[in-house]
């Protein structure tokens, strides 16, 4: 399914960004990262809409922004950490795109700078996201190397 868009999923600081990237040019693909479109519609940073205007604003925003880019086909999309806390996105990535949720222990992730990580504390986040992206998931990898290197381990998972 060359047309099928390939969609990260997974826990903030896990790698979908910097893995997302590194898939879409090994595959020649778009890519299209939910984070960087929400900072083109807000005018500012992510993490800054989410702690100006709050987590319920943020996350009608991303939807709004994962309606824009659903239509889509055979884009690398990385989306941001949260987008499983809203049922309605499922439906919209999932209709043409296979749903990848990358993993990394816990104690590996950066979260530096990723406001509800920091707040909430990844434990409680996880606990909270873990059992969605299972769900939600057609693809578990596992994150261990660089993102080359996990993007192309992930080619072959797929």
């Amino acid at each position: 399914a060359s047309k099928e868009n390939i969609v990260l999923i997974g826990m903030p600081g896990v790698g979908k960004t910097s893995t997302g990237e590194a898939l879409a040019k090994l595959l020649n693909r778009p890519w299209i990262d939910t984070d960087f479109l929400i900072k083109q519609k807000a005018h500012c940073k992510a993490s800054t809409y989410l702690q100006t205007h709050g987590e319920a604003a943020f996350r009608h925003l991303e939807h709004e922004v994962i309606q824009e880019i659903s239509s889509m086909s055979g884009a690398v999309i990385s989306c941001g950490g949260g987008v499983v806390v809203t049922p309605s996105n499922y439906q919209l990535l999932r209709q043409n795109g296979k749903l990848v949720y990358l993993t990394r222990p816990l104690e590996d992730l950066a979260i530096a700078g990723r406001p509800l990580s920091e707040r909430m504390g990844v434990q409680n986040l996880a606990a909270v996201r873990i059992p969605l992206y299972e769900a939600w998931a057609d693809v578990t990898f596992s994150c261990l190397c660089s993102p080359d290197a996990d993007a192309k381990g992930l080619l072959d998972t797929l």
